[in-house]
């Protein structure tokens, strides 16, 4: 399964691939994207079963991002990670398309619980 993780944070990127890899995914199976207009681009040109993605990013913002994929015809679930907690902008994020909300920080076991019920 090919995921993308999108944040402008390397460190955010680094924990979350952790938290994939230690649950068995490859480097290979693990693309990242520092921005929603590198995210745009990579997820245009592969077939990701699952993105997660940061709000609050330089260029492109996540949800200017999922509104452009959704366009786009781009239908792959989207996690929303961010430390935005405003219920404005996830009612926003939830309307343009994405499965989930979760806000930063959490546990690694409430991501993969997530993550395994968006993907069922």
């Amino acid at each position: 399964m090919k995921i993308l993780i999108v944040d402008d944070s390397t460190a955010q990127r680094i924990i979350l691939k952790k938290i994939f890899k230690e649950k068995g995914y490859s480097d290979a199976d693990i693309h990242q994207a520092g921005d929603g207009n590198d995210a745009l681009e990579k997820a245009s040109q592969h077939d990701y079963e699952l993105i997660l993605m940061d709000l609050n990013m330089p260029k492109m913002d996540g949800l200017t991002c999922i509104k452009s994929m959704r366009k786009q015809n781009i239908k792959t679930p989207v996690v929303m990670v961010t430390s935005e907690g405003d219920q404005e902008k996830v009612n926003e994020a939830m309307k343009a398309g994405i499965s989930y909300f979760i806000t930063k920080p959490f546990l690694p076991e409430k991501l993969w619980s997530i993550v395994n019920s968006v993907l069922k």
